[in-house]
């Protein structure tokens, strides 16, 4: 945008014009190498991240690109734009772009030595699964083109999900987890809707795999958590809680929700410390934390008016047993 004004942009920037592309593109010169004059790295992790899939990239060279998830694809985006012809056998440039490629790969989750520091913690938890033979971390995840037929169903679970279509989003993520039984997404949704909705046998049809599968996301702690609260299991739900807030310590739904239990049991100090941390990490809807009912212990305390402001009378109602 700086170039078409005409404006010189700040040195340091990460980056290059795209208007040499978009010049080529148009004039059908030279090739894409000839004109940005480097390699092209994309990289996608979202489907590590949402769905426990093998994270992708991609690295493009003139007409050359190639994908590397689980496997290699090599494309000539000269006699194949579309990229619906792999090219086989793999041609011998794909090697060094592949190499180019890892060289920008950082690391996915936690450090070992983040898991070697919380392995006391997590095993402290008692789960009562720990023991099961099934109880392994992922190992390996499925390529995200072998689920290419998923996408569609997965937003759909999503969408019906955010527009309270509760059975709707359950029937949905059932059926993902059918052909796809350690889906992160699909079993972040069953589980969320059975501890709101007290499906105590869904939940534990469901929270095992998720916790075995992901060990080191916050996501199975919290949900654990909160059922042991729902079982007035305080001890244990602070346990599992404070396991959220340690493998997501960015997240500010963990300190929330340890905010909101300690203030259930009258520890105030707790409870603000948390609810402070919360908010620095962008917990920053003011209003609705102003009418959290289940913060109401803490609403007479200054300190409380000084983080989010005075609360302002309103109708009596209550927060979901998990706060998102």
């Amino acid at each position: 945008m700086m170039e078409l004004a005409g404006i010189d942009p700040p040195s340091g920037l990460d980056g290059i014009s795209l208007v040499p592309l978009f010049r080529t593109a148009s004039q059908n010169e030279g090739s894409r190498a000839e004109t940005l004059g480097r390699r092209l790295f994309v990289e996608a992790v979202q489907p590590w991240a949402a769905y426990g899939w093998s994270p992708l990239f991609a690295v493009l060279e003139g007409d050359h690109k190639i994908v590397r998830g689980l496997r290699t694809e090599a494309f000539d985006l000269r006699a194949d734009s579309p990229e619906k012809r792999p090219i086989v056998p793999i041609p011998k440039w794909t090697q060094s772009l592949e190499e180019f490629g890892r060289s920008f790969l950082g690391p996915l989750g936690l450090s070992q030595d983040d898991r070697r520091r919380l392995g006391p913690a997590l095993t402290s938890l008692g789960l009562p699964w720990r023991e099961d033979l099934y109880c392994l971390e992922k190992g390996s995840w499925p390529d995200p083109r072998d689920r290419v037929g998923l996408n569609d169903k997965l937003f759909r679970a999503r969408s019906a999900f955010e527009m309270g279509l509760v059975g709707r989003a359950s029937i949905l993520s059932n059926e993902i987890l059918e052909v796809d039984r350690a889906n992160f997404t699909a079993l972040d949704l069953v589980c969320f809707l059975a501890v709101r909705n007290g499906w105590k046998g869904v939940l534990m049809d469901n929270l095992p795999i998720l916790q075995c599968n992901y060990p080191f996301r916050g996501t199975p702690y919290r949900y654990w958590g909160h059922s042991l609260e729902g079982s007035k299991d305080i001890s244990g739900a602070e346990k599992a809680l404070l396991m959220f807030s340690q493998v997501e310590p960015r997240n500010s739904e963990a300190f929330y929700d340890l905010a909101v239990l300690y203030a259930s049991q009258g520890k105030k100090e707790f409870a603000l410390e948390n609810l402070r941390r919360a908010i620095g990490l962008g917990a920053d809807d003011l209003e609705k934390i102003r009418q959290d009912q289940r913060l109401r212990p803490l609403s007479d305390d200054p300190r409380f008016s000084d983080l989010v402001g005075t609360v302002r009378p309103s109708p009596a109602r209550g927060g979901d047993p998990a706060h998102r």
